[in-house]
């Protein structure tokens, strides 16, 4: 099976300016990774 990688960028921080293409990423994602910028509300989708 193929994969793929996606990119996701948080903007300011703010969860709520998401998009909903990005939501989905991290809501169905095998993995994520990320660094100490990452906000918590953000991380809770993945």
């Amino acid at each position: 099976m193929a994969g793929f990688v996606s990119f996701v960028s948080s903007g300011p921080g703010d969860p709520e300016l998401l998009t909903l293409k990005a939501v989905d990423r991290l809501e169905r994602a095998d993995a994520v990774l990320f660094d100490d910028l990452s906000s918590g509300p953000i991380l809770s989708y993945a």
